[in-house]
């Protein structure tokens, strides 16, 4: 049976490779064979791309490494949706109005920044605070009086918004007032030191203007009492006008008007003077960011965070004597 088959398959392959026909039969069937072998070797290396006729969703003829057509078209279409999404919000964002700043709008964000503050102060960080110092600081521009609006307003903004998600305790609300005395007095300490130290001729316009800012902010005069030594000088410390003591930081400043021997009166008393030095650093951050200091080496205001900076000089001069 096996010779027989022989011979006959012998046969037929060769009328097949005489005719044209039968040759062109063969060549395409070997063809095809060694195709799909080939296909099936090289398959997980090339995946192979066949596009179907079908109306069914096409996947690739090798399995799942490929991806159908109709995910392809969802894709490319989420990502146009993305893309006129992303648009759309770029123009509501070049759209959106500008919140204008007014005094509602000062409250609520020494409202918003007094807990933070807190708790980022027992953490050592102070960006909260600041925030605080500086929205006190709009408000002392603004001559807003502490005890007949700006605490008012503070206490509305609490009452509305309550960002704390609970009810301030008392001692919370004292704290609160207290800080705020502070920067004022702290900002009015300031400008009352600026003025003297500058020696101006106008010495008498700027003292009325000075008595004009002490009745406009309305700081209580039990407030000049309790923290006013304390206030004046660390001010001075900062303007220069006192010695720096050889122990650094001294946080004993009016250690009369605060009782060391209790532990409690002696914290807050820390946290006082560093809200009185962050509300310095704050203005002399503020006002370095907004100086264009010009000089033959060197151009564009100094670094906010270079506190011991000394002055640039008034007449030009070398960049060496206030560079970093």
């Amino acid at each position: 049976k096996l010779l027989y088959c022989s011979s006959t398959l012998t046969v037929i392959m060769r009328h097949m490779l005489l005719s044209p026909i039968g040759c062109c039969y063969f060549v395409l069937l070997l063809g095809g064979r060694l195709s799909s072998r080939v296909g099936a070797f090289t398959a997980p290396f090339f995946p192979a791309k066949r596009w179907s006729s079908s109306s069914s969703p096409r996947t690739d003829h090798f399995g799942s490494r490929g991806t159908s057509r109709t995910t392809r078209q969802q894709l490319r279409q989420s990502t146009n949706n993305d893309s006129d999404s992303s648009n759309n919000n770029k123009q509501v964002d070049k759209e959106a109005p500008k919140i204008e700043l007014t005094d509602e709008t000062i409250g609520q964000m020494i409202e918003a920044t007094f807990i933070q503050a807190c708790l980022q102060l027992a953490t050592g960080y102070v960006d909260m605070a600041k925030h605080m110092v500086a929205a006190l600081t709009a408000a002392y521009d603004r001559n807003l009086p502490l005890q007949g609006n700006l605490l008012p307003l503070v206490d509305a903004a609490t009452r509305q918004h309550n960002t704390a998600n609970r009810e301030l305790t008392p001692d919370e609300i004292q704290l609160r007032t207290t800080w705020i005395t502070i920067v004022y007095l702290t900002l009015l300490t300031l400008d009352r030191l600026e003025d003297d130290k500058a020696e101006n001729d106008n010495d008498g316009e700027e003292e009325k203007s000075l008595d004009d800012k002490t009745r406009a902010v309305d700081i209580p005069p039990e407030a000049f009492r309790q923290y006013g030594p304390m206030v004046e000088g660390l001010v001075k410390k900062h303007l220069g006008l006192l010695a720096t003591t050889t122990t650094g930081d001294d946080n004993s400043d009016n250690a009369s008007t605060t009782d060391t021997e209790n532990p409690m009166a002696a914290a807050l008393h820390a946290y006082n003077v560093k809200l009185c030095q962050l509300t310095l650093q704050t203005v002399q951050e503020t006002r370095w960011a907004n100086q264009k200091i010009v000089d033959e080496n060197a151009v564009g205001p100094p670094q906010p965070n270079q506190m011991t900076m000394p002055p640039p000089p008034s007449g030009g001069g070398s960049s060496e004597n206030y560079a970093p």
